[in-house]
């Protein structure tokens, strides 16, 4: 990766957090791997409510840092399957916000993705290798 994103904490195998730091101050974030299936593990980009004490992937919290978060983001994609040969990532978000980001993110890292990893989009049930430009509603990330 060629961008600096932000430094990862790693309390458990299927999680991992990082501290967002902008305009809203410091927001604590964890990209959560849940599985779903036989080897599929649904990834899930959270920010944690101090008042509530609870993760939440329903915050939008616009702190102004994006593009350092979906560097972070593909960082953690790329360390848990490194870690993790044999698993599959899906994704796909839960608000159009949530899925113009991913969209944003695969796009934006595409190339360097492919690098190592098999990346398919998800349309009305249709799976196809992600093409450059096209928008998915999910997605499926595997080590090559």
């Amino acid at each position: 990766m060629k961008k600096e994103g932000y430094t990862l904490i790693q309390p458990n195998a299927n999680l991992f957090t990082f501290v967002s730091v902008g305009k809203k101050g410091e927001i604590l974030k964890g990209v959560f791997f849940e599985e779903i299936g036989d080897d599929v593990y649904n990834l899930a980009l959270v920010d944690y409510d101090p008042i509530s004490k609870q993760w939440s992937d329903e915050v939008v919290s616009d702190n102004g840092d994006i593009l350092k978060i979906m560097v972070t983001v593909v960082d953690i994609i790329f360390h848990f399957l490194n870690k993790n040969h044999t698993k599959i990532v899906y994704f796909k978000g839960n608000s159009v916000i949530r899925q113009k980001l991913y969209n944003r993110i695969i796009q934006n890292y595409l190339v360097e993705l492919s690098d190592e990893f098999v990346v398919w989009g998800n349309n009305e049930n249709e799976r196809e290798i992600v093409l450059q430009g096209k928008k998915y509603q999910s997605f499926y990330i595997y080590k090559k």
